[in-house]
């Protein structure tokens, strides 16, 4: 259950640093840069519940490899994402 939350919660937080950045292809205009602290604060939850369930290690192994993965996976998918140009 902690895992599943803490996962979303890291999609969510690696979403909002995705377009905090200039170069993101998502939304027209950027986010403000002072969202990013949402982010950080998600992923400082996400830590949080995953050592609930694992120990120290395992959290820190999860949590970078879930964050590694969705920073890959996010502009990825925007990819395929087409704007209207309209």
């Amino acid at each position: 259950m902690f895992f599943t939350l803490s996962t979303l919660l890291l999609s969510l937080a690696v979403g909002i640093f995705y377009c905090t950045r200039k170069q993101q292809r998502l939304l027209v205009k950027p986010l403000n840069k002072r969202v990013r602290g949402v982010a950080v604060s998600l992923v400082i939850t996400a830590i949080i519940l995953t050592s609930q369930q694992f120990s120290n290690t395992a959290t820190v192994f999860l949590v970078i490899f879930t964050l590694m993965m969705m920073l890959m996976l996010i502009p990825l998918l925007s990819l395929f994402y087409k704007k209207d140009n309209s």
